[in-house]
């Protein structure tokens, strides 16, 4: 294979903390490509037939962790713009296997940026210890993002007005790492 050939990668894994706009950018990428969107918060939902939070109240954090993997790990994410929850990166096994799949995009957006956009903290179903804070959460899971990524894109300031920007700026940036977006 020349240096000049495209390769076909048939995923784009969206990472980062909650509230980051994975779900929001990940629609419009892949409403920009006509490919389809599957959120792995629903998907956990719907196989347990509650809400993240429900699941996480019943069963605790780490059992959520652990779903979040199985579903990570038994999907067929082929062909589509995934936006993971914000605790996939605690399994390297999933994030290894969505690397396979596609480049994995973190979102990034300041610890600031979070606090302002995730005021439901509490109810939000987040996978981690009822004692632990958004800011301790953020500075724990941020050195992961930052291993597992291979496109960044800061999402600070990003209004409904700037997204269509950002959405460009994506698809150019994964054009340009080999993504064919004639899928």
């Amino acid at each position: 294979m020349s240096s000049n050939s495209k390769v076909t990668i048939s995923t784009l894994s969206f990472i980062g903390m909650p509230g980051a706009g994975k779900s929001t950018l990940g629609k419009l990428v892949a409403d920009k490509l006509d490919i389809k969107f599957i959120d792995t918060d629903d998907l956990i939902s719907a196989k347990v037939g509650c809400s993240l939070q429900e699941y996480l109240t019943e069963h605790g954090y780490i059992a959520l962790r652990e779903l979040e993997e199985s579903v990570l790990l038994e999907t067929d994410f082929g062909g589509a713009v995934v936006s993971t929850g914000g605790s996939a990166v605690y399994s390297a096994n999933a994030m290894h296997r969505l690397a396979k799949l596609g480049p994995c995009i973190y979102l990034r957006a300041t610890a600031e940026s979070i606090l302002q956009r995730v005021s439901n903290y509490a109810e939000r179903g987040i996978a981690a210890d009822k004692s632990t804070t958004l800011e301790q959460l953020y500075l724990e899971r941020t050195p992961l993002y930052e291993k597992y990524a291979q496109l960044t894109f800061d999402t600070d300031g990003v209004k409904e007005a700037t997204a269509g920007d950002l959405v460009s700026r994506i698809i150019k940036e994964v054009d340009l790492f080999g993504y064919d977006s004639t899928l």
